[in-house]
């Protein structure tokens, strides 16, 4: 059974991969453009709309209840493994979403060409039909 649910869940991660990969690479997206200043809202505001978005996020959700048990040692503590797992993804989370914060404002800041985001789109795309592909060749091992 377990094996049928893996293989449903990857099969469908595959074919989500392909989907966003062909729609970024066929984008035609233009120039980020920014106009006005941004409302100050309290930090405490933005924590729990982010908060509630990442709960409800059914990629997460997935994330933890298909790929993280394949590292789980039965012989060991489990609360404190999924701890330690859960502590490493928040502060990856924290170190990936924080660059791309940076790397948004300073985009946004720049007035990006149009060729620009193209290529990024394009180099984007590609990432993801690749990842999805490769995705696919995956096999199951007991």
């Amino acid at each position: 059974m377990s094996n049928m649910m893996f293989s449903v869940i990857r099969w469908f991660g595959v074919v989500y991969l392909l989907y966003l990969g062909i729609v970024a690479f066929f984008s035609k997206s233009g120039a980020i453009k920014i106009t006005g200043k941004a409302k100050y809202k309290k930090p405490g505001k933005i924590f729990s709309q982010g908060l509630v978005v990442q709960l409800s996020n059914p990629k997460a959700l997935m994330y933890f209840s298909a790929l993280l048990p394949q590292f789980i040692n039965p012989n060991a503590p489990i609360i404190f493994q999924m701890f330690l797992m859960g502590l490493s993804c928040l502060l990856a989370d924290i170190l990936v979403y924080s660059a791309f914060n940076q790397m948004g404002d300073r985009f946004a800041k720049q007035k990006l060409k149009t060729w620009v985001v193209n290529i990024l789109n394009k180099a984007a795309g590609i990432t993801l039909i690749s990842t999805g592909i490769k995705m696919a060749s995956l096999e199951y091992r007991r």
